[in-house]
């Protein structure tokens, strides 16, 4: 047979449970859909701090065409194919980077799932392909030696945006949109109409 709970058994069991219990009282106590609320802001900031992050990455792609078309090095015929190509590569990829992430950001892709999604997965091969070139010793900063550290962190920073954007991908914010169309009024909400009664309208005033 158990011996019966002395006082200072149940003064230890309170002390020992107040924590889990003070815990659950808050949670119930807290308002319904708060945790739902900030799992949405914070998903909201990741997405804002991407397209900004992605759009610094393509940003720089541009910059590196401008540096290249600046300075060339046009030695003989091959030296002058690979500048130009050079040139025409960072402008073409970095500019369809920030025509990306500039439509990624409007409503009429970031409220369409397949859109959306279409729109991230893109974004996410193009900045691994941009990790991996600049990473691979490709383009005007790994021409400088002081300048080598920061083509590594522009490389781990597009692999970083390329990652996040193909985690966000199927995150998109679908909202219903309003057709134009009038909705038919419900059978409680149709208003009475007026009905003609020949008794009363023959009926002198």
């Amino acid at each position: 047979k158990p011996w019966p709970p002395t006082r200072a058994s149940r003064s230890f069991r309170a002390a020992f449970f107040a924590p889990f219990r003070a815990e659950r009282r808050a949670r119930r106590g807290a308002p319904r859909g708060a945790t739902s609320m900030g799992c949405k802001e914070g998903l909201k900031i990741t997405k804002v701090a991407l397209r900004i992050f992605g759009a610094l990455a393509s940003a720089l792609l541009l910059a590196e065409a401008v540096l290249t078309f600046c300075t060339p090095d046009i030695k003989d015929f091959y030296g002058f194919c690979n500048w130009l190509g050079h040139g025409i590569l960072g402008l073409l990829v970095g500019g369809m980077g920030c025509f990306l992430e500039i439509r990624g950001s409007m409503s009429s892709v970031a409220n369409q799932f397949q859109w959306f999604a279409l729109n991230r997965i893109i974004l996410s091969i193009y900045y691994f392909w941009l990790g991996c070139w600049v990473m691979g010793g490709m383009g005007f900063l790994h021409s400088e030696t002081d300048l080598k550290p920061f083509a590594n962190l522009a490389g781990i920073i597009a692999w970083t945006v390329s990652l996040g954007d193909l985690l966000v991908s199927c995150t998109a914010e679908c909202r219903p949109t309003s057709t134009g169309e009038a909705t038919p009024p419900t059978s409680g909400e149709q208003a009475a109409e007026p009905t003609w009664n020949p008794v009363v309208s023959a009926t002198p005033a």
